[in-house]
């Protein structure tokens, strides 16, 4: 038997090397579908798992909002604005991670409910802080803070409804995207009822009297160096190259406290006054405190002095924490 070794004609090379190319283009692809498959699964997914810490956390804010409407007549100004501006930076850090998700094909639909939602929240929370502070402290007559109290209830049912749309649509998503078990969130609920009628809750606010405005500031001061031991019942401050004196201001009220006027005065035993310095504190907001120091006074050793430190401020409702005073003996090197 003979074998022929006529070469391949150059046809059959030709249609061999298009099979081969057809090959490794069906290969490339499908490796790079299976791939982009596989990305967008993990996109879906980790969008999904976003969305359900989102969705959990607007759970402890519907909650606490509902928990503040309930028991608005225990509480005063501050406590309602300083609870609303909470929720508010609080949204914040919540929806933060969604600006960086992904959002696939797969969960595009689910996405453009989730979305809505969390807009509609967002802007009812801001709205209401304004509406409760309009009620408060605006024109009794026009109305403006129900206006706003009202389209901050309806942007809360807005973005409820947008959230029970996004339920639906998660529920028809393929089980390969593990979608998670999604809280039934409402920040409108049926429980409850009146509390989200808006002439209701308007009425409430100003009809309660301890929204009224509340001045006052306090006063706590400690000295460098601090008192020793009573020498005959008076303190005595031990001997030292400078004496310091620290006074810790503290608004007490509802309202921002401005100007505060803050006098420490030095007198010898018998009145003779050694020194009077005066700081003003511009501004503080409810509950802020803020140090005013007075440095480098000098004291005689073996003297006795009276010390007096006072914070003004005009229209102070309490004027019993405004005074702080100590008598004290400077002791001998």
């Amino acid at each position: 038997m003979s074998y022929s070794s006529a070469p391949v004609p150059r046809r059959s090379r030709r249609r061999f090397a298009a099979a081969l190319l057809l090959i490794v283009v069906a290969t490339v692809g499908t490796i790079a579908l299976v791939t982009r498959y596989r990305t967008e699964r993990r996109d879906s997914t980790n969008y999904l798992a976003i969305a359900k810490e989102i969705a959990d956390g607007q759970i402890v804010i519907a909650s606490s909002l509902k928990d503040l409407l309930v028991n608005l007549e225990d509480l005063d100004r501050f406590d309602v604005v300083n609870r609303l501006q909470g929720f508010e930076i609080e949204f914040q850090e919540l929806k933060q991670p969604l600006s960086g998700a992904t959002v696939t094909p797969a969960v595009g639909e689910a996405n453009g409910f989730f979305v809505v939602a969390v807009t509609a929240w967002e802007e009812a929370l801001a709205v209401l802080d304004d509406a409760v502070l309009e009620i408060i402290d605006g024109d009794k007559e026009s109305r403006q803070g129900d206006a706003l109290l009202e389209k901050s209830f309806s942007n809360l049912r807005v973005g409820d409804r947008a959230y029970a749309s996004f339920l639906e649509v998660v529920e028809t998503l393929d089980d390969d995207l593990r979608v998670p078990d999604y809280p039934d969130l409402a920040y409108v609920g049926s429980e409850h009822d009146s509390l989200w009628r808006t002439e209701l809750v308007a009425d409430l606010l100003r009809s309660m009297l301890r929204f009224e405005e509340n001045r006052d500031v306090s006063i706590v001061v400690t000295t460098e160096p601090e008192p020793l031991s009573p020498n005959g019942g008076v303190p005595v401050v031990p001997d030292s190259d400078s004496f310091v004196v620290q006074a810790i201001v503290t608004n007490e009220g509802n309202v921002i406290a401005e100007f505060i006027t803050v006098t420490m005065l030095l007198s010898k035993v018998g009145g003779v006054e050694v020194e009077e310095r005066r700081q003003v504190v511009a501004a503080l907001k409810p509950g802020e405190a803020t140090v005013a120091s007075f440095v480098d006074i000098v004291l005689q050793p073996g003297t006795g002095y009276e010390l007096r430190v006072v914070a003004g401020l005009q229209d102070d409702a309490v004027s019993e924490n405004n005074v702080w005073e100590m008598d004290f003996i400077r002791n001998q090197p």
